[in-house]
């Protein structure tokens, strides 16, 4: 895999403006019908963020159409849980769970593979803060059930993530830190 490095102009040349993120998560959040604070929390989201910018970030074809599908899927997934939730057939591998959010015509592929790699990080590191939570609540949870390693799984994301180069991509979400207290909108 080759280390690919965006500039904030090629990201500008591919858009026209920063991310369209604004845009993006508005036209999304009318869509779906938010109240005023349903929108600022996704505004406010880092996940929804770089579902939502991603595809600019990436160079996808038709990016505004597909942050829009992709960032509603993830939007779906929060308000339909019993769809959602992990289930043992997300245990293949780490972002399999995510395919529904990763739908790409186009794009750079190590930059593609870097976002899902990093949403899957912050997915992954949800899953080690809730165990116990959904132990308690009968929830499957992919940690808990001790079908993932965490600490092998995270370290194999970073390592991937830190292989390829995207400044853009860091200043939406960083693979290490603060890890935000819900990688869902609640």
């Amino acid at each position: 895999m080759g280390h690919t490095t965006v500039t904030r102009a090629l990201v500008e040349e591919r858009t026209g403006t920063a991310y369209e993120w604004n845009r993006t998560a508005r036209l999304v959040a009318d869509a779906f019908r938010f109240t005023p604070d349903e929108t600022e929390r996704l505004l406010a989201n880092p996940i929804a963020r770089l579902i939502g910018s991603l595809p600019f970030i990436v160079g996808a074809e038709d990016p505004d159409r597909t942050a829009v599908v992709n960032l509603s899927a993830f939007v779906m997934s929060c308000r339909a849980e019993s769809v959602a939730d992990p289930r043992p057939s997300d245990d293949a591998y780490v972002t399999r769970r995510l395919e529904l959010l990763g739908n790409f015509i186009g794009g750079d592929p190590d930059l593609i593979r870097r976002g899902m790699n990093l949403i899957a990080l912050w997915m992954l590191e949800d899953y080690r803060r809730d165990t116990a939570e959904d132990l308690i609540a009968g929830k499957y949870n992919p940690v808990g059930a001790g079908v993932w390693d965490y600490t092998e799984e995270k370290e194999r994301l970073i390592r991937e993530i830190e292989e390829v180069a995207c400044p853009e991509m860091d200043e939406v979400i960083q693979p290490t830190g603060h890890w935000i207290e819900s990688f869902w909108m609640a």
